[in-house]
């Protein structure tokens, strides 16, 4: 195929953008408009962010073959590329003109009805900063750098910018009624054209992006919350009330408006004499009287009263009730893989918190979750000498991709897991005949020292074991007064343990004994580079270098990123989360006859 005329188009789309940016640095500067007008412009944001956010994910993708010819079939066209080589059928750039004409008409809107000074100047965010003079036109592949720089920039300098809510003025002359109808006009039309822009997109990467990607940078400002938790964006407005009722209950504020009930209303009379609570065990399954209804438990260890345990008890309590709402079925998005919590039960026995959760559709009720680790460890199933065959490379890319964006979820509404580890991902039976477990629906737990992530937050200490101690950065296996506080790139480091055991399908102490002799593993550090040498010369061969390199990336997680916690958190979504998503759907695409 000739590829000149998406060389072309590309060009132009970048042009495009670099206008549509110029415009938009502009309406930024917008202020004193009213109530009746504060609502639209917020929206306007929103899509403004869609489409940049698009625009962002253009460029990551292999948007020109990585071979030049001009005897390119079209099947080995990259997505962007085959669009823009033929126009006619999709007009990608002259989209792109469409919603450049839209913010143009925006601009103008907001200056006529006084939101933006006549002579305010503007300030090109071009991606060529030779704009003047005569310059050579520069090649393709420099153009693509330098939008790719520019849109970074603008990404850093939305984030940072006055956020909207709080440039209303409240006594400001209400706008004219045609040019409110002609703004909502132009969003509306905006909104369709961004729909048809992300239509272009593979589905999974198309989902991922509007429920994450659009989230982590809506969501950087948790004010924003309660505006987008009544958008109807789907994803980006269960995400928004997530952490808006995160925000509720920090403040200790009543849920019982919101149907959910009060925190303290979440705890759960089981009659526990029908309950086997048995010391190790992780679950358990409850029935209610009539039989009905049964409820999947798991359980966690808590500090024992007497002495400063009965603090630490009362908070482990409060938090797991705040979990158990988060958790819900009306709360939880979709990209947070966990059982439908309906909350939490108490015993002495042991002295055990338990988190009651619905057993999910389709499940078995008669057989115990097994969990991720014990697949790993090529365990038999309980009662019978069967064991889970290896999973294919693309059950493991969809596993690998789940986890990554459910732990992704948790951080947007700002807890941390703190034991995000195969030993707490586990799978529930098909009701039916089959004795395998579900490995395309993972469920994660291990809740017990959970906790948000606010500043003041307490850590609570965990029961450990010389084992749970191996999935732990080696900052944190120290004394208690000497452990930092904990930070999302511990989070993001016990990920990189975990894709590491998937691509391997080892547990990570078998993973680090093959380079045991070199590195030994009597140290917390000896084990973390027994882990990267062996992911370094191993894993490719297995799932493939980009896997291999987004492993190596979490593991070799480093200490800057605690000082910029949310560029960090955007870092791990793009970097990792959005690359995990690409490369389950084309492991998927390859399958497909």
């Amino acid at each position: 195929m000739d590829i000149g005329s998406a060389v072309i188009g590309l060009s132009g789309l970048i042009a495009v953008f670099d206008k549509a940016c110029e415009v938009w640095h502009v309406i930024q500067a917008a202020k004193n408009f009213g109530d009746d007008v504060g609502g639209s412009i917020r929206r306007l944001e929103v899509e403004f962010f869609r489409f940049q956010t698009w625009w962002k994910v253009v460029y990551k993708l292999d948007v020109l073959p990585a071979r030049s010819g001009r005897d390119m079939s079209y099947s080995e066209m990259p997505i962007l590329a085959t669009h823009l080589s033929n126009p006619s059928q999709n007009p990608i750039v002259s989209i792109a003109h469409s919603i450049l004409g839209i913010l143009q008409d925006i601009e103008g809107l907001l200056r006529s009805s006084g939101a933006l000074a006549v002579l305010d100047s503007r300030i090109a965010m071009t991606s060529s900063p030779e704009n003047s003079g005569h310059v050579l036109p520069k090649q393709l592949g420099d153009q693509i750098n330098d939008a790719k720089s520019a849109t970074e920039g603008l990404s850093r300098h939305l984030l940072s910018a006055v956020p909207w809510r709080k440039r209303v003025k409240h006594d400001a002359t209400p706008w004219r009624r045609s040019n409110k109808v002609l703004l909502d006009d132009k969003l509306d039309k905006f909104h369709e054209w961004n729909n048809t822009l992300y239509s272009i997109l593979p589905h999974e990467l198309r989902d991922s992006i509007l429920r994450q990607g659009m989230s982590g940078h809506l969501l950087a400002n948790p004010e924003e919350a309660s505006f987008l938790a009544e958008l109807d964006q789907g994803a980006i407005s269960q995400q928004a009330k997530l952490l808006q009722i995160h925000r509720k209950l920090a403040e200790n504020t009543s849920m019982s408006s919101s149907g959910t009930g009060d925190a303290r209303d979440r705890l759960i009379s089981f009659n526990m004499s029908d309950v086997q609570v048995y010391d190790g065990e992780q679950f358990s399954v409850v029935r209610q009287s009539n039989g009905q209804q049964a409820y999947l438990i798991e359980w966690y260890q808590i500090p024992e009263t007497g002495g400063g345990g009965v603090e630490l008890r009362s908070i482990a309590r409060e938090r797991l009730a705040k979990l158990s709402i988060l958790l819900s079925s009306e709360n939880k998005p979709s990209t947070l893989c966990a059982a439908d919590s309906v909350g939490y039960v108490e015993t002495d026995q042991f002295y055990r918190f338990g988190l009651a959760s619905h057993i999910p559709e389709g499940a078995s009720s008669d057989k115990l979750p097994v969990t991720l680790h014990s697949l790993l460890c090529r365990k038999p199933f309980p009662g019978t000498s069967s064991r889970t065959p290896l999973p294919s490379l693309s059950q493991r890319f969809r596993l690998a991709s789940s986890l990554a964006t459910s732990l992704y979820t948790f951080m947007l509404a700002r807890w941390h897991h703190k034991l995000f580890n195969s030993m707490n991902i586990y799978f529930m039976f098909h009701k039916s005949e089959s004795r395998l477990p579900n490995l395309d629906s993972p469920l994660v737990g291990g809740y017990s020292v959970s906790r948000p992530s606010a500043t003041g937050e307490i850590s609570i200490c965990a029961t450990q074991s010389s084992l749970s101690d191996s999935y732990l950065h080696p900052q944190l296996r120290v004394p208690a007064q000497e452990r930092p506080k904990y930070a999302i790139k511990y989070e993001i480091y016990s990920l990189g343990l975990l894709l590491a055991e998937i691509g391997f399908w080892q547990p990570i102490l078998k993973v680090a004994a093959a380079s045991s002799p070199r590195h030994g593993l009597h140290s917390a550090e000896g084990l973390r580079n027994a882990i990267i040498q062996k992911t370094s010369t191993d894993l490719a061969c297995w799932m493939g270098e980009q896997y291999r390199d987004i492993t190596l990336r979490c593991l070799k997680i480093g200490d800057e990123l605690g000082e910029r916690t949310g560029d960090g958190l955007s870092d791990f979504y793009w970097g990792v989360v959005l690359e995990l998503v690409r490369f389950a759907e084309r492991v998927k695409v390859l399958r497909c006859p």
